[in-house]
């Protein structure tokens, strides 16, 4: 089985804060299931991370690569 991670664990892990992980969430970037609480599989967060690598999230309505110049 898979570890389930609670919005407050991915604060930890990853130096965001909640309300861009709940953001993410509500934006479709990221899964999530809800029991009582919000919890996003290890498997989500991973696909997350690879599939947004090189991406800048700071406008969730249009996610843009990065550019190095």
């Amino acid at each position: 089985m898979q570890k389930l991670y609670s919005v407050k664990e991915l604060t930890k892990i990853s130096g965001l804060n909640k309300n861009l992980i709940y953001d993410f969430i509500n934006f479709g970037y990221l899964k999530a299931i809800k029991f009582k609480t919000i919890k996003v599989t290890e498997n989500s967060w991973n696909e997350f991370i690879d599939k947004y690598d090189g991406y800048d999230l700071s406008d969730l309505k249009n996610p843009k690569k990065i550019e190095v110049k």
